[in-house]
């Protein structure tokens, strides 16, 4: 379970929880269109929405040295996830790990919007 919601997994394996409602993230990387501050606007403001439903707070460290070592790290990056319709990923810790990796993909035409999505153009807020 993730903030109290279930998470389904899709092999048959029990859910998970991660052992904190207060994650730390790291923004990488910025893309080619929008910087390490914007994205961490549209990861603020993702993670306000899940807050709205569940006790669930984030915060921003801009150096891997503020996170101590029980601190679980949402860690996003920028990479070429192809052009197969993957928009991001997220890998939650297991055995006992505390960096949760997420991948926005360079490749989608990212455009923030609470609106109608226009021209091919993806919602990172939703996304996230």
């Amino acid at each position: 379970m993730l903030c109290g919601c279930a998470e389904q997994l899709g092999n048959g394996s029990i859910s998970l929880k991660l052992q904190t409602n207060r994650p730390l993230v790291f923004i990488q990387d910025q893309l080619p269109s929008y910087t390490r501050d914007q994205i961490w606007e549209w990861m603020s403001e993702a993670h306000a929405r899940w807050s709205a439903v569940c006790d669930w707070q984030v915060r921003r460290i801009h150096d891997l040295a503020e996170a101590g070592p029980n601190d679980y790290v949402q860690t996003v990056y920028v990479a070429d996830l192809g052009g197969d319709g993957i928009l991001a990923d997220q890998r939650l810790p297991y055995n006992g790990g505390r960096r949760l990796p997420m991948r926005l993909n360079e490749r989608i035409r990212w455009v923030p919007t609470n609106g109608n999505f226009q021209n091919g153009t993806i919602d990172p807020i939703r996304t996230i």
